[in-house]
Parts: C-alpha cells; sequence; structure tokens
C-alpha cells in the first residue's frame, strides 16, 4: 500500500472563458509542489513536484475548446527523482530512462494517449458574455481517459473564471485537482484592486478562499483537509479573458483508513498563469 500511496501522492503534488470571435490564445499553467507526508508511527516522506502544462483555449463564438499541447511532468521522493517526462502529440520522453519515443514507434496504447490527449480538444464548453461557463462536454476518445481522470482540464482552466464587467467583487466556483480523480472544490472571492498601475483595459484581482479536498487514495479517505488559496490574477478587458495569474495555496489533509489517522500531509503549492506568446 504504501508504494501506491507515494504515487498517488506525487500525482497530487503534480497535481476557460473568452471573447466573441474566432481565435486561439495559447497558455502556459506551471504548479511547483512540497509536500511532507508523516505517516504513523514514524515514517516522514518529501515530495517535490513541478508541472507545466502548455495549452490553447481556441475560441469560436461562444464556444471555447481547451487544447493540450505539451505537458511536462518531475517529481521527487526524498530527492530521488520518480518521475521526469514530457509528452506532446509527436512524442512521449522519459528523461529518467533517457527513452524517446516518437509517435510512429509508440506502442497502440501509448500512441492512442499521445493522439487522443494532445492538438485535440479535452473539452468543448460555452460560455455567456461575462465568461461564465454555461455548458460543459469533455472528449469520449478513450486515450484521453486518463489526463481526464487527473484532473489535467481543471488545473488548464483553474484562472479562467468568469469576470463580471459591472461588479468590484465576486466569487466563482473552482476546482483544483489532487491526482487519481480527486479534487479539491469550493467558492474563491474575487476583489478588483485599487489604483492598479496596468493599462487601463487590464484590471488585477485579488483571490482568495478554501478549496476543501475529498476523496479517497488507495483505499483511504482523504478527511479533515484544506487548500488555503491566496494570490492575484490579470484579466485583459480587450480580449476579455485571463492573462496571467500567481497563486499560492497552502494544503493540508489527512488519510484515514477505518476512523484511524494512517498518515498526513502539509505543504505549498505555487500556480502561476502566463501566456506563451
Amino acid at each position: 500500500m504504501k508504494s501506491r500511496l507515494i504515487l498517488s501522492l506525487v500525482l497530487s503534488a503534480i497535481t476557460l472563458a473568452p471573447a466573441l470571435g474566432d481565435d486561439v490564445l495559447p497558455y502556459r499553467i506551471t504548479i511547483k509542489s512540497g509536500l511532507t507526508m508523516k505517516m504513523k508511527p514514524m515514517e516522514e516522506i518529501k515530495i517535490d513536484a513541478d508541472t507545466k502544462l502548455s495549452y490553447d483555449l481556441s475560441r469560436r463564438g461562444d464556444s471555447v475548446d481547451v487544447i493540450m499541447k505539451e505537458a511536462d511532468v518531475r517529481a521527487l521522493v526524498n530527492g530521488a527523482a520518480q518521475v521526469d517526462v514530457s509528452m506532446s502529440r509527436e512524442r512521449f520522453v522519459d528523461r529518467t530512462s533517457g527513452t524517446t519515443i516518437e509517435l510512429a514507434d509508440a506502442a497502440p496504447e501509448l500512441k492512442t494517449m499521445l493522439q487522443d490527449s494532445f492538438d485535440t480538444p479535452l473539452c468543448t464548453y460555452k460560455v455567456d458574455k461575462n465568461n461564465k461557463e454555461l455548458d460543459l462536454k469533455l472528449s469520449d476518445k478513450a486515450g484521453a481517459a486518463n489526463f481526464l481522470q487527473n484532473g489535467q482540464v481543471e488545473n488548464a482552466r483553474l484562472f479562467h473564471v468568469q469576470f463580471p464587467g459591472d461588479a468590484d467583487g465576486w466569487e466563482s466556483e473552482s476546482r483544483m485537482s489532487m491526482g487519481n480523480g480527486n479534487f479539491a472544490t469550493g467558492k474563491l472571492k474575487y476583489v478588483i484592486a485599487k489604483d492598479d498601475k496596468l493599462p487601463a483595459h487590464q484590471k488585477r484581482v485579488n483571490v482568495s478562499g478554501k478549496l476543501e479536498p475529498k476523496g479517497s487514495q488507495n483505499g483511504l479517505d482523504i478527511k479533515d483537509g484544506s487548500y488555503n488559496v491566496t494570490g492575484t490574477q490579470v484579466y485583459d478587458t480587450k480580449l476579455r479573458e485571463w492573462v496571467s495569474g500567481d497563486l499560492k495555496i497552502k494544503v493540508s489533509f489527512k488519510l484515514m483508513q477505518n476512523d484511524t489517522e494512517f498518515a498526513s500531509a502539509a505543504g505549498e503549492m505555487n500556480v502561476g498563469l502566463t501566456s506563451r506568446k
């Protein structure tokens, strides 16, 4: 169970709304995390991870496609490399073994995963004039199932919440992946910053709130947890889209087995949004 638990926590640690018109907005989200897991009675495990997701928002009128371009994941457990890979439609690279597999040479399962997860919509949704999501449809392609289960769509869309143009502050539902089909969910508060030095068409917004992690990992229930979020995002009223952001997330939760604490985890994530232009 211990090895499965460590892998689950690695995946946890690595662990959109547009304007009218037809265009493509290229983004990159980075997730840097450090998590310490304390297992009963004495063992302590340190997990450090660095994830980069490159994706496009492809906009057609009020419809948006989220298209993954590249994923890069590095994870250390007690300082030893456990995961160090990059993926795109063209190839899969495992830096720990020095292996590069081109799409044409990939085994059928890997080829299907690359073709169904990259350069094709992982999800499509519609928005209203305030960028509020109205409808969401996930890809039903078999090869995309792993990406969807591990919450890469939710992570890519973390910053892309609604922006009511006539409000100085509002709340929006938020959802962040913990890996293995588990999510931290809740409402975050957004308040437009005063006396900002940005151009008139851009607005800096302060973000705060708490997400609640829920689910289970390898038969262990996630309990008594919180993702405390603080940070800022910048919205461009000409593009009618978020263009950058920095969030700090303080993480804590317990893993329970039959109402008995098996392990606890605590740490911090730093999540950033930038344009790839």
